[in-house]
């Protein structure tokens, strides 16, 4: 090929190309750089080669670009900006390569223009970053996969074991309510024949054992149907429903003044939504809560009760750490202004069997009934009180079950 064919070329290549000498005199140019930059090759003709480069690039060549083409005789893709004659700046990827022509030294450049490389850099780091991502993501995948098939095994166990336990909760049911009240009726039953009957057979020591028989039979006989009546509500199915929880408090609020007969029990009750559950369990929660009030009042003062209900977002998991799924709630506290108590006693008093005061009336299963009730609708019941000052059950109860 002749030398007029390959400078026509180098003219017409796809890339720019300058060559300079070691003075940093531009030595020669073709079309393209000059089409890129604006200029004529005639006013670019013994130029300095800096002023084709932008300020912080001139520091480049200087510094780190010219050295490295006299010590190693090249450079490879070497990112850089040129300026044009307009002042604009151009990005382009440069090798370079020096040469002896025979006359001098000189440096020849090729240039392409890189103008999209920060979007393809971008383009290539969210590849990457999506590609982590989906990376973790399968990794989270499989590490979820491993604890669901564990829950799994763990969850049918419990099921197992609750499975047993209801069982034996029937059983003990069963118990209570033939085998062991038949003969404690039976003894209530000739206890009260030898007192009517045989009256005049007893010293005074033996007719006040005979009472003391009776009434121990009678209690333990009220104390198994309690106990009898608590396995039940937590054995039994919930007969859902949607539940009118104003209509329900209304008509029991009634049924207890009706019960008290002093016309000294106020009630104060705010708007209270439908929530789904038991009929018959909500109606025994709320009618215990208001026998409790009444129970412990304050004897010089009227008994006030106050109902207030709120829509709140509470976490549905109960017994799983770590786990959240928020949904509505309504909570209810049942405020009164009664005896109250230590608030130590803010757990105990929910336990079957367990009084504050020994000597009040009742077994001890009417806040027990409460917390099963509660917990059976997947709710929860607190208590905080204050001797002489009241006390507020609060309950939280989901909408839906």
């Amino acid at each position: 090929m002749v030398k007029n064919q390959q400078d026509d070329l180098l003219q017409h290549a796809p890339f720019g190309f300058f060559s300079f000498n070691d003075q940093g005199i531009i030595v020669a140019v073709n079309a393209r750089l000059c089409i890129d930059l604006g200029y004529d090759r005639d006013f670019l003709s013994h130029r300095k080669v800096e002023e084709l480069f932008t300020l912080a690039s001139r520091i480049f060549y200087q510094t780190h670009l010219f050295p490295l083409i006299k010590l190693h005789g090249q450079a490879s893709e070497i990112f850089l900006s040129l300026l044009t004659k307009d002042k604009m700046e151009i990005p382009v990827l440069l090798n370079a390569s020096r040469f002896d022509s025979g006359r001098e030294v000189l440096n020849s450049c090729a240039y392409i223009i890189v103008s999209h490389r920060r979007k393809y850099e971008d383009e290539l780091l969210q590849a990457k970053k999506a590609a982590e991502k989906a990376l973790k993501e399968n990794e989270e995948l499989v590490k979820a996969k491993v604890e669901l098939e564990s829950n799994k095994e763990v969850l049918d166990r419990h099921i197992s074991k609750l499975q047993q336990n209801n069982q034996e909760l029937l059983q003990l049911n069963q118990v209570i309510s033939h085998d062991l009240q038949e003969p404690i009726r039976k003894m209530a039953i000739f206890s009260n024949i030898l007192e009517k009957e045989e009256a005049g057979l007893f010293s005074a020591k033996g007719s006040k054992a005979l009472e003391r028989i009776r009434a121990s039979s009678t209690k333990v006989l009220q104390l198994m149907s309690n106990l009898q009546k608590y396995v039940a509500i937590g054995m039994d199915e919930l007969t859902k429903s949607e539940v009118d929880l104003a209509v329900l408090i209304r008509h029991l609020q009634e049924e207890v003044l009706f019960e008290d007969k002093t016309g000294t029990v106020i009630f104060h009750t705010d708007p209270v939504p439908v929530v789904e559950g038991d009929r018959q369990q909500l109606k025994l929660l709320f009618y215990h809560l208001f026998c409790n009030a009444v129970q412990f009042r304050k004897a010089e003062a009227d008994l006030i009760v106050y109902i207030h209900a709120s829509l709140i977002q509470h976490n549905s998991f109960k017994a799983t750490s770590n786990k959240f799924k928020y949904v509505n709630f309504v909570k209810i506290q049942v405020t009164d202004n009664g005896q109250g108590f230590d608030n130590k006693y803010h757990e105990y008093v929910f336990k079957i069997l367990k009084k504050i005061d020994s000597a009040s009336a009742g077994l001890g299963f009417g806040l027990a009934y409460c917390k099963k009730v509660v917990e059976n609708h997947f709710g929860t019941i607190a208590v905080e009180s204050t001797p002489g000052s009241g006390t507020c059950f609060t309950i939280l109860l989901p909408l839906h079950q």
